[in-house]
């Protein structure tokens, strides 16, 4: 599945591979079902960049 990732279409599932365990499950377990993959992205980036002080990129 192709998502948006800094201006660039990317694959979901290789983002997946390269996310923050914590952030990540964290994020799957309060908005999993309430989401599309696009808005899942772009929680998880605004975490990353919350957590690690720059952008998530693969």
């Amino acid at each position: 599945m192709k998502v948006m990732l800094n201006g660039h279409e990317v694959d979901f599932d290789a983002c997946v591979n390269l996310m923050d365990d914590d952030i990540r499950e964290t994020l799957h377990m309060e908005m999993a079902d309430e989401c599309t993959v696009q808005e899942f992205l772009d929680a998880y980036c605004e975490a990353h960049s919350n957590k690690y002080g720059e952008e998530f990129c693969i």
